[in-house]
């Protein structure tokens, strides 16, 4: 299976944190194609590559941004992100067509619901869509749309929505995306990844001085 992977504009956070986890165990397989889109070039270029993923930046940019507090700081923020928005938006099309054949890939999977790229490379190839969402939007992060509409929008252009929890999955189905295309995934958590307790920690040093004590 081919899977092309729309990543989240930041460098950091859960959302790539879990993309770098899911596309890892997929790539194990060796009949699996795993292609990951970045915005620009980033930390998360050098973790995919050190795990032999095929990543391109093609510099597309969010649809969603988060908001500020009072009018004037929003709108001082909102227009030049929504003039980079558009100019984006046709660019990083374009630079895609330029690295990879779109049409040789069986999903796209965008991974967070502010990035829209997949869902336009989805809709100009015909492809079928996953859509993960990962936060509220509005609730959490004051997040504003440079799309008018863009529940709608979510709705036209994607085919299956994976939401990481039921509050998340019931919220967006408020919002008016469809409920019999969204379906609840936890994020998987990789046993490397977990720290041990303080307790956990505390025993371990008691049973390493106990040893160190009594070897022969």
């Amino acid at each position: 299976m081919k899977i092309l992977f729309i990543a989240d504009v930041g460098p950091t956070g859960g959302a790539n944190f879990s993309l770098l986890n899911l596309t890892e165990v997929l790539n194990r397989n060796p009949s699996n194609r795993v292609v990951v889109l970045t915005s620009g070039i980033t930390s998360l270029n050098k973790k995919l590559e050190l795990l032999g993923i095929e990543n391109y930046a093609v510099g597309f940019q969010a649809f969603m941004i988060p908001g500020e507090t009072g009018i004037l700081r929003l709108i001082i923020k909102f227009i030049p992100r929504l003039l980079q928005y558009y100019i984006s938006y046709r660019s990083a099309i374009q630079k895609v067509e330029q690295v990879i054949n779109v049409d040789e890939f069986d999903i796209i999977h965008t991974n967070l619901n502010r990035c829209d790229l997949g869902a336009a490379l989805a809709r100009k190839y015909s492809k079928p869509h996953v859509w993960h969402i990962r936060e509220f939007a509005e609730e959490d992060y004051k997040c504003v749309s440079l799309r008018k509409n863009y529940i709608k929008y979510m709705s036209d252009n994607a085919d299956v929505y994976i939401a990481i929890s039921e509050a998340v999955r019931k919220a967006w189905i408020e919002k008016g995306l469809p409920e019999a295309k969204i379906t609840k995934i936890y994020n998987g958590v990789s046993i490397e990844n977990i720290q041990k307790s303080s307790i956990e920690q505390k025993k371990d040093k008691i049973l390493k001085n106990y040893y160190s004590r009594h070897s022969l």
